[in-house]
């Protein structure tokens, strides 16, 4: 059997779970990037059909997970915007080599 296009169905619908893929990807690091910070925080659930409405829901989903992202950032919950650029902080008796300390010098902040 073929669609009008003349397509086989069962590839057209396997090339569709392999979309499935990525957005699932993405919204599995975001869901646990947001509950490492918020244990109990869940996105709120969707209703699809098809493949197509599966994708759609786990983009929505993923886009809610970095706007909590954002708002526990907001409140001073998690990493700041300049933590890849943070330097580790030395106990009392540890004191920073010369290299150190020209890299503190040249930090943007």
């Amino acid at each position: 059997m073929k669609t009008a296009s003349g397509e086989n169905p069962l590839k057209l619908r396997l090339h569709n779970k392999q979309d499935l893929q990525w957005p699932k990807g993405f919204w599995r690091d975001a869901i646990s990037r947001v509950q490492a910070l918020d244990p109990n925080w869940k996105p709120t659930p969707g209703l699809y059909e098809t493949i197509e409405g599966q994708i759609a829901d786990l983009e929505a989903q993923t886009q809610e997970a970095q706007n909590r992202l954002s708002e526990l950032a907001s409140l001073g919950i998690g990493p700041g915007p300049f933590a890849g650029e943070s330097i580790p902080a030395w106990g009392p008796s540890r004191n920073f080599t010369h290299d150190e300390r020209a890299e503190i010098n040249i930090a943007p902040y």
